[in-house]
């Protein structure tokens, strides 16, 4: 529950708009020359008033920006401003200057300047620096470049921030009320203050103030304080340039889970959704249940919404019902895509969804696919939410899937089974049992492949993988922070007449950074794999290749690492590969990227030569879409004349 702040230090601060340096020193010579033109007679006193209204407009400029009223705004930059970025400022306002490029190329209508707007935005400036702690701000109008013969202008505003506010003292108090005597356990007010965003010596921000409020909010509800309630006061003192906050926190009664209602369901059993509860009816109120039972009602994938609301009363009752509404996805659903890359070429895929399959929350997954890469691929998957725990999901999962690589041809067939298990928020460790028959056509493989002696036309493999994946970027299409890591370890030869013993282990991680209105991007992706036989034998489909639209893209698809004598890749055992991008905003849906990519394949196992790597760089351009970017790259061979620019089409972005 949150309450508004009941003081700002906004409030503390004069809300009129001070006139520039420029203008109030006019204004002073000229009300000067009125009064001594008015003492010795030269001007009679009814002139007084006209004289001085006259002198003031010119002196403020208004004669001469009323000329520019409906002007094209042509520039606008901000001078003065340390603490703030020029992005942050120009946000907040609602003069924009229109570029050239965006008038004469896009064909854009130009902003047109008016005297009141840039007024309103000098305030808004103002007001924003005083949210920041800058109490004495002054933001103005420094300098108007006008042309009157293209009838446009370029406006300079200049902003002066002063000494901003800092916090001298925070202290924090329960209020009891006569009705509700407070009874709070395990919460020491000390250690309370220590983990508040606000810190004393620091400059004050209004924005902190919030975050601390929930914080504190959220600290007592989850100890069965639903009702309670922080408010705030501020002590400042102009002179000293600092403020005392004072949080009074009144809990109001401890309270426990009362009956719990369920509506909405159409399928669905009301006790598939109470399983997935963390509390019962009598349990202490707790916010952090209530989200955590929310996070697992969602995870059963068959609701579009999941509401839990606690019936919080006026008369502020200790025992609080609860009422959980949803509302069930279809049973059936289906997704139909169409599209084009650069290595997919022509491509087309369905995904056909049945929820509520033999009952319960089981969903069954029926998926098509084909493009250039795989002719065709059928999976039929089973999901078991819920298995064993909460947090645990089973899959079983039959496919038959052909792949037409630069390195391979071949039909796969088999199936796997997998548990999902999800450990926290952002983190997920699975297990996977694999078990595949492969159908090789060896006319598609390099010479040297045959050179192991151990290369069969049919073979089939057992394997088990254990995988663990942190992941809090976002959004889910294009991320512009956060992180991604995964790591997956791979026994294969496990009986069941599999034909090759070998360890595979492949890292991957990811980071994203927005920056000065730009999106950072880096990723480092590593992996080895280990023959236990003898010879050393590894099957085509598990070797590493490097290059391609998500790899060095200064290369065409595997073009990178061990190849024959006729240049078929031959794969290899160590990969290595890292790219860095800029992200770069240009106009709406249009974003611009510059990379660059740097990396390799090598045949011996956990064998890596820095001496070796390729570098790539490039530039491409990105169209934003609701099922992701849709990617043009060109990526040139950095240090290397015979190898030429690679151009990639395709949707997604590269990592």
């Amino acid at each position: 529950m949150n309450w508004p702040l009941n003081n700002s230090l906004s409030n503390h601060s004069d809300s009129e708009k001070v006139p520039t340096k420029a203008s109030a020193a006019l204004n002073n010579s000229f009300g000067e020359v009125v009064a001594s033109l008015t003492a010795f007679g030269v001007v009679p006193h009814r002139w007084v008033l006209p004289l001085v209204v006259f002198f003031s407009l010119l002196a403020v400029g208004v004669g001469e920006l009323s000329a520019q009223e409906g002007y094209e705004v042509h520039g606008l930059n901000f001078e003065g401003n340390i603490t703030l970025a020029d992005r942050q400022l120009q946000d907040q306002i609602s003069t924009r200057a229109t570029s050239g490029f965006r008038r004469s190329i896009l064909g854009k209508d130009a902003f047109l300047f008016s005297q009141e707007i840039l007024k309103s935005d000098l305030r808004r400036i103002e007001r924003l620096y005083q949210q920041e702690g800058f109490l004495d701000v002054r933001a103005e109008a420094a300098n108007l470049e006008i042309n009157h013969k293209n009838q446009s202008i370029k406006i300079s505003i200049g902003i002066i921030e002063n000494a901003p506010i800092l916090i001298n003292d925070i202290r924090l108090s329960i209020i009891a009320s006569p009705e509700h005597p407070a009874q709070v356990d395990n919460i020491d007010l000390s250690s309370v203050q220590g983990s508040l965003k606000a810190k004393t010596g620091e400059r004050f921000r209004d924005s902190l103030l919030y975050q601390d409020q929930e914080a504190l909010v959220r600290m007592f509800e989850d100890r069965g304080y639903p009702y309670t309630r922080a408010e705030m006061n501020l002590s400042v003192d102009p002179q000293l340039q600092q403020v005392d906050i004072g949080w009074q926190i009144e809990p109001g009664p401890r309270c426990h889970f009362g009956d719990i209602t369920v509506v909405g369901l159409a399928h669905a059993s009301e006790n598939l959704i109470r399983k997935r509860l963390t509390f019962s009816s009598g349990d202490r109120y707790s916010r952090s249940d209530l989200e955590e039972s929310q996070r697992r009602i969602y995870g059963l994938s068959i609701f579009h919404v999941v509401s839990l609301k606690a019936q919080l009363g006026s008369e502020q009752s200790s025992v609080v019902p609860l009422k959980i509404s949803v509302d069930e996805a279809p049973r059936l659903s289906s997704r139909i895509g169409v599209g084009y890359g650069r290595e997919e070429k022509f491509r087309i895929y369905s995904d056909f969804r049945l929820f509520g399959f033999i009952g319960g929350a089981r969903q069954l997954n029926l998926y098509l696919k084909h493009s250039d890469l795989e002719p065709y691929h059928v999976r039929l998957k089973l999901r078991q939410p819920a298995f064993l725990t909460s947090y645990t999901n089973l899959e079983l999962s039959p496919f038959l899937l052909r792949q037409r690589e630069p390195a391979f041809d071949q039909v796969r067939y088999g199936g796997h089974v997998s548990l999902l298990h999800q450990l926290t928020a952002h983190l997920r460790g699975s297990a996977t049992y694999l078990f595949e028959r492969v159908d090789l056509d060896t006319t598609s493989l390099a010479e040297s492949t045959f050179d192991a002696g151990r290369l069969e036309d049919l073979y089939q493999k057992s394997s088990i993988m254990f995988g663990l994946t942190f992941d809090d970027s976002q959004p889910i299409f294009s991320p512009d922070r956060g992180m991604y890591m995964a790591g997956a370890f791979t026994v294969s030869g496990l009986g069941l007449g599999s034909d090759y013993h070998y360890t595979r282990l492949l890292l991957d991680v990811r980071r994203y950074q927005q920056l000065l209105g730009l999106t950072l991007a880096a990723r480092v992706k590593a992996g080895g794999i280990k023959s236990t036989d003898e010879p050393e034998f590894i099957p085509v489909e598990d070797r590493f290749y490097a290059g391609g639209s998500a790899s060095v893209r200064g290369w065409a698809r595997a073009e990178l690492g061990p190849r024959d004598s006729k240049g078929t890749p031959v794969g290899g055992n160590t990969l290595f590969e890292s790219s860095l991008e800029a992200r770069i905003p240009i106009y709406g849906l249009v974003s611009g990227v510059l990379f660059y990519d740097f990396g390799n394949v090598w045949d011996r196992s956990y064998s890596l030569h820095l001496n070796d790597l390729r570098y790539s760089a490039g530039l491409g351009l990105r169209i934003k879409t609701p099922i992701g970017p849709i990617r043009f790259d060109i990526g040139w061979p950095v240090a290397d004349t015979e190898s030429s620019p690679q151009y990639h089409i395709s949707v997604g972005e590269a990592f």
